[in-house]
């Protein structure tokens, strides 16, 4: 439910509107992965783990554009990837 809830949030809401606002695709993308970055910092305050936030985000912004809107993609892919993540901080 959190990866559904953040997708319908970030994708959703916030990425649309700002894609009405800018024409270009890119900055739609990279803003949504910023902003949902720097949010997540002030929880773990780590530079690795901005980074990744920030290159995973970008990612889920490109397939949401080249997907057409599909949320459901962007939301099975952030489940992997918070698959991913939790293994590779656990194991």
């Amino acid at each position: 439910l959190g990866a559904a809830s953040l997708e319908i949030v970030y994708r959703g809401v916030l990425h649309n509107a700002l894609k009405q606002r800018f024409r270009n695709e890119i900055i739609p993308i990279l803003l949504v992965a910023l902003i949902y970055s720097v949010f997540m910092v002030f929880l773990y305050p780590n530079p690795t783990y901005f980074l990744l936030n920030f290159l995973g985000f970008v990612i889920l912004g490109i397939l949401w554009e080249i997907s057409d809107g599909n949320l459901f993609a962007t939301i099975v892919t952030s489940v992997l990837y918070n698959v991913l993540l939790i293994i590779f901080v656990f194991f």
